[in-house]
């Protein structure tokens, strides 16, 4: 039998902190991608949504938390530099 194909995955939103210190993105796997972005590497890989998301969101006075949406109807507060979900609403 043959291996599955594999999919490739996309991005679907990505942003800044706004202290410029880390990179957030959004996947198609549902998972919320975070980096350093001067060293490049990628700190937390972190789940909290069953389908795909559309909004990203940096809080604008605490670079620690950034808030997530999908379309499974949720919302996610994250705490970035800690990876773990604060809240889900």
């Amino acid at each position: 039998a043959r291996a599955p194909k594999k999919i490739p995955l996309v991005v679907n939103v990505a942003e800044w902190t706004n202290d410029d210190r880390q990179i957030l993105a959004m996947y198609s796997d549902k998972a919320l991608r975070v980096w350093d972005a001067c060293t490049g590497a990628l700190t937390w890989v972190l789940r909290g949504h069953e389908s795909e998301t559309f909004v990203l969101q940096c809080f604008p006075l605490d670079p620690r938390l950034a808030l997530t949406a999908g379309y499974d109807g949720r919302v996610n507060l994250w705490d970035v530099q800690q990876g773990k979900c604060l809240k889900r609403l």
